[in-house]
């Protein structure tokens, strides 16, 4: 059974990440920014190597996986971590302290259909495994071109579909299965808002690799026979 409309698919994954996060202690913040510290460190070195009083903004930031480590490389940035879910902001918060980087990384709550920021606000722009999650992409690629600058950079990671997948449950949306673009759609919805593609890294292999040793719990990347590409792009 499938969820009927993109308001029930975004509170099915609104609702499964709360469970997730409420149900987790800070501790698993930290083992997943060491298993993941490959896609990560790839997401990063696309961002430009200047990035003193630069504003840096994760989209999805979940647990603040990204948003730590991007603090962490890039000290005179400021980072904004965004998620729409109350619980992986808890959780991302209590880590964030745990890292001694309060002041550093603030949290909002919002959707990445509905940024709660001004126009051309931000620099630079990272997501990971998040838009496959978004019901209108169309809207959010809007939205991340709306708040960056003109020649601000994107650094976005996540699945790529091949081919055709069935609809199948609302699970496989949670799992960025069954909303994951191909590489032409992906191209097209950001030429579409004005972002320019500048460079692209497959990171297939590293992912494969890291849920075939359980690092990242995702058996369905594998199951559904994804790919995984990192794409950075600029504001026109």
């Amino acid at each position: 059974m499938t969820a009927s409309c993109p308001s029930e698919l975004k509170k099915t994954v609104h609702d499964s990440y709360e469970k997730n996060a409420s149900s987790s202690e800070v501790k698993g913040v930290y083992r997943r920014l060491e298993n993941l510290k490959a896609p990560i460190s790839q997401l990063l070195d696309m961002i430009d190597t200047e990035t003193e009083g630069k504003l840096i903004l994760d989209v999805g930031t979940g647990w603040g996986v990204v948003a730590i480590a991007a603090a962490e490389r890039f000290e005179k940035a400021s980072l904004v971590g965004l998620d729409f879910s109350s619980a992986c902001l808890r959780l991302a918060k209590d880590a964030i302290r745990g890292f001694e980087l309060r002041g550093r990384v603030s949290l909002i709550r919002g959707d990445a259909e509905a940024v709660p920021l001004r126009n051309a606000i931000t620099d630079i722009i990272v997501s990971q495994a998040t838009l496959n999650l978004v019901p209108n992409k169309s809207k959010a690629f809007s939205e991340l071109a709306r708040v960056s600058k003109i020649g601000g950079i994107l650094s976005i990671s996540d699945a790529i579909r091949k081919g055709r997948i069935g609809e199948g449950s609302p699970d496989l949306w949670c799992q960025c299965v069954t909303g994951a673009l191909t590489t032409r759609e992906l191209e097209q919805i950001m030429k579409s808002h004005g972002l320019e593609i500048i460079e692209t890294s497959d990171l297939t292999a590293v992912v494969q690799d890291l849920v075939k040793t359980e690092k990242w719990d995702w058996p369905e990347f594998l199951e559904h026979d994804l790919a995984y590409t990192v794409v950075k792009a600029r504001k026109k």
